[in-house]
């Protein structure tokens, strides 16, 4: 065994150093590495996030080019050449010869793919990495890459031609990336569009580089790898054997007992999910929150999703996690959690109740033979327990599946709901249209009202869990603010969201909020600056209209704020959106207060005072620049009683919670729950809903940066790739020469 691994070794290594020889290997390597990372330059700094995702999903694409024509010539050129009949009767096996073209071929493109590892180094001193989602990214690559490879290497086994090879091996590479998508799918019939999703290329590297090692696609890579190198060796022995060899009557055999067993475990594969994730916070498991009330479930929750079996592509890989995660679930329930899926379009019945429920089918516009066409589909899921139901019209993405359900199952099954009012009155948005999405998520796990001081409400009412006072621009009355001093002293919490400068979207103005409740606040030992903050390195790029055109520009006065002390409110977070803020300044407290910055700016924040100026297109101060405090938490005793402490959570903005800026997935979303949680004393959704915002952005200070990163990635491909090239073949050309010089010195 050991001669047999030691002359595979040898061979493979020939074989690796034919490409590294090969001056044509160095081009194909050159241009494949500059067009996959122009293109990824192209898009990463629109989306600013720190993941190398972009770049990974246009690899199948690219890699349809590379492997082609790395593996066209491994077998078709020595039938060309008439040596490969004379390569068999060499005292070498011939799975040791077809290994050897493989693990080179394979090597050869898995070199291409890691030299794209400077990237993610490089772009980590600007954001911080998934480390664990960038292995799986690459990991993933590299079973695409086996795949694809063992593909070429068949492919060129069956002809003398390499072009021949080079075009079929492309065809089919590009059919079984493409076979999965709604161009296919849509005009195949049911039974063969399911089969299509489950042998494509894409949709099973795609579910990789998200960070999940799902048991069903590694199968699948592996399986497929196997399979083709096995007909390649059928077609190698072929070419050795005549055709009533028992050797190759043996071969036939093994190749179909091979294929069938891939097929036989991708089959069984799909009924048993086991997925390991590698994200570093777990995105794609339960956390033990979940686990802790689904536990603590009193009756069984029944869980019903409604979804049609033919939906578009990009929405199968979301039907297949809900059924992950709806497994999990019934898994860690015990029995106390029961789900089956339903198909309105084939069950009258599920029809009527899914739009009994609401959950009614959403149009897509598909691409059908070469025109647009409408489709309609369901998959919305309903949460029943006791007669009490819970529902979600349309799964647009599982990124927050978890904290939705998990919240549905703690509201429902909760036996009492602590209260959280917002004070009205004082020029403070309504809830419900200001800030909508926040309201209703709140709405999930609390009792939520609003109150308005009038003559049938005088004083603040009895157990309050929380209030919230929400971008104020009037003065509240001394009797209401001393009632809610006195609440707060008493071991009361509050959310308190102040805007020290008002904004006007309208006329693009700004001036002082005169009323940022320092009678309320300064008793607490902190308050809102008159000043509006902007910040040059950490902001969100903002879409401006100019005549016909729109415009995507860095705004400095919507800060992206970075999380500073380590909180409930900011666990997992990183970062949160404040258009317009303000500073807050931490007075002087005692030692039985614990103070605690939430949110920051970066190093590179400035302001302005007095005269604002909030136009995108000006030239920023740069030379007072620092950091500033955005958000703060208190947590102590103010008043007479040691054992009532006061919960307190001061953020120099209002606008951050309007819908724009709490979409599902948003640090602004879960910081705002999160620090409702902490004052509420609820913290049990806190971790999963962290878990919601997932990838961190990239904070560049100033523009040259991004050209720096950009230019100096694809200058240094070319320099790894033209300079190893270039002491490769030189080296070899001084080998060359000292050999015939010895030579003729030994004649004469």
């Amino acid at each position: 065994m050991r001669n047999y691994l030691k002359t595979l070794y040898i061979l493979t290594l020939r074989e690796l150093r034919s490409y590294f020889d090969n001056i044509t290997s160095y081009v194909v390597l050159l241009l494949f590495l500059l067009l996959w990372e122009f293109l990824f330059f192209r898009d990463i700094f629109l989306y600013s996030e720190a993941s190398l995702r972009i770049l990974f999903d246009v690899l199948p694409w690219l890699l349809l080019i590379l492997v082609p024509a790395v593996t066209m010539g491994t077998i078709a050129q020595m039938r060309s050449e008439g040596t490969i009949e004379y390569s068999l009767t060499q005292p070498i096996t011939p799975l040791q010869f077809l290994l050897s073209k493989f693990l080179a071929s394979f090597k050869f493109v898995a070199i291409a793919i890691l030299l794209t590892l400077p990237v993610a180094v490089s772009l980590s001193f600007f954001g911080k990495f998934d480390l664990g989602i960038l292995f799986s990214q690459y990991l993933g690559s590299l079973f695409l890459a086996s795949a694809t490879v063992s593909i070429g290497i068949f492919v060129s086994s069956l002809f003398k031609s390499q072009m021949a090879a080079l075009i079929t091996s492309a065809f089919i590479i590009f059919v079984l990336t493409i076979v999965g998508s709604d161009l296919v799918t849509l005009s195949l019939p049911m039974v063969l569009t399911l089969l299509a999703e489950r042998i494509s290329l894409m949709s099973h590297f795609s579910s990789v580089i998200r960070g999940v090692l799902d048991i069903r696609d590694i199968i699948y890579f592996l399986s497929l790898t196997v399979i083709f190198l096995s007909l390649s060796l059928f077609f190698l022995l072929k070419t050795k054997y005549a055709k009533v060899h028992v050797v190759l009557r043996r071969t036939i055999s093994l190749v179909t007992t091979i294929i069938g067993i891939g097929v036989v475990l991708n089959v069984l594969a799909n009924q048993l999910p086991y997925r390991l994730d590698l994200s570093q916070g777990k995105l794609y498991s339960l956390s033990p929150a979940t686990k802790k009330i689904v536990k603590e479930i009193p009756d069984v929750v029944n869980i019903t999703v409604y979804a049609s079996s033919k939906l578009p592509t990009k929405f199968q890989p979301v039907l297949r996690d809900t059924k992950d995660i709806l497994r999990d679930y019934q898994l860690v329930g015990g029995g106390k959690i029961h789900f089956e899926i339903k198909n309105p379009d084939e069950d009258a019945t599920a029809e009527e109740e899914a739009g009994a429920l609401g959950i009614n089918a959403v149009q897509f516009n598909v691409i059908d033979k070469e025109e647009f066409k409408v489709q309609k589909g369901y998959l919305g899921l309903n949460v029943t327990y006791q007669g009490k139901n819970e529902m979600i019209p349309f799964i647009q993405s599982t990124a927050d599946l978890e904290y939705q359900l998990t919240g549905f199952i703690k509201g429902m099954t909760s036996s009492s709901k602590k209260k959280i009012v917002f004070l009205q009155g004082h020029g403070e948005g309504d809830p419900q249209q200001m800030y909508p999405q926040f309201e209703q998520e709140l709405q999930k796990q609390y009792d939520v009202s609003t109150l308005t001081f009038d003559d049938s409400h005088q004083t603040l009412p009895d157990k309050i869990d929380t209030l919230i006072i929400a971008g104020p621009t009037e003065k509240i009355p001394d009797d209401q603010a001393q009632q809610i001093v006195a609440y707060l002293k008493n071991g009361g919490s509050a959310l308190i969201l102040v805007d020290g400068v008002l904004v006007s979207t309208q006329t693009f103005s700004a001036q002082v909020n005169q009323n940022r409740l320092e009678e309320i606040l300064l008793p607490f030992g902190v308050q809102v600056d008159p000043t509006l903050l902007y910040d040059l390195g950490s902001n969100e790029n903002v879409t401006f209209s100019g005549g016909a055109m729109n415009y995507v520009l860095p705004y400095p006065f919507w800060v992206k704020a970075l999380p500073k002390d380590s909180a409930t409110a900011t666990y997992g977070i990183e970062s949160v959106t404040l258009p317009w803020a303000s500073p807050v300044n931490i007075l002087n407290q005692s030692s039985e207060v614990e103070a605690q910055k939430l949110l920051v700016t970066s190093s590179h924040g400035g302001h302005q005072s007095d005269s604002f100026n909030i136009e995108p297109n000006q030239n920023f101060s740069s030379d007072s620049t620092g950091e500033y405090t955005v958000a703060v938490s208190l947590l102590g005793n103010f008043g007479d009683d040691a054992s009532k402490k006061t919960r307190l959570v001061l953020v120099g903005d209002s606008e951050f919670l309007v819908d724009q800026f709490t979409a599902a997935g948003s640090g602004n979303a879960a910081f705002s729950l999160n620090a409702t949680d902490w004052l509420a004393q609820d913290e049990a959704l806190s971790t999963i809903r962290s878990k919601v915002g997932g990838t961190s952005s990239l904070s560049f200070e100033k523009d040259w940066q991004k050209q720096v990163l950009r230019i100096g990635n694809l200058a240094l491909v070319v320099l790894l790739v033209a300079g190893f090239g270039m002491y490769r073949l030189l080296k070899r050309r001084r080998l060359q020469k000292k050999t015939y010089s010895t030579l003729h010195s030994t004649s004469a």
